[in-house]
This record gives C-alpha cells, sequence and structure tokens, in this order.
C-alpha cells in the first residue's frame, strides 16, 4: 500500500511543476479533505484517506498503481 507522501511526489512527477500541482491538490481537497501540501500525520498510512485520494485523482485523469505504473488522461 501507498502512502500519501508517496502519492505526493508521483503527482508532483506527473504533474511537472508546482503550479499544476497546487491545482490538481485544491481539486483532490476539495473532494476528499486531504491536503498533499500539508497531510496530517493521522492521515498518511490511513487507507481510507489513500483511496479517497486515488479515486479522486483517477477521476481527475491521474492513475497510480502499486506497480508503480502512472499516467495522465485528461
Amino acid at each position: 500500500m501507498k502512502t500519501l507522501e508517496e502519492i505526493k511526489l508521483e503527482v508532483r512527477t506527473l504533474t511537472g511543476d508546482d503550479v499544476r500541482f497546487s491545482l490538481v491538490n485544491v481539486r483532490v481537497m476539495l473532494r476528499t479533505g486531504v491536503n498533499l501540501k500539508a497531510i496530517k500525520e493521522t492521515q498518511n498510512d490511513d487507507a481510507r484517506s489513500i483511496r479517497e485520494v486515488l479515486s479522486a485523482l483517477a477521476e481527475l485523469g491521474y492513475t497510480l498503481t502499486n506497480a508503480g505504473r502512472r499516467s495522465f488522461h485528461g
């Protein structure tokens, strides 16, 4: 299982810069309540938070897998 910190690093890589990452982060935050820029310690390895973030990212076109494959479909 991933942690939110690992997910944050993957999303930063996919978005390519801080501005795009910020835009994605705001949309994830509105959907899940998780701020990837300031992850709460209690959320980092929380399975529910991770599922919600991964789901929100998938809705936005970002697919992250445990195998490390990443893609953007948007």
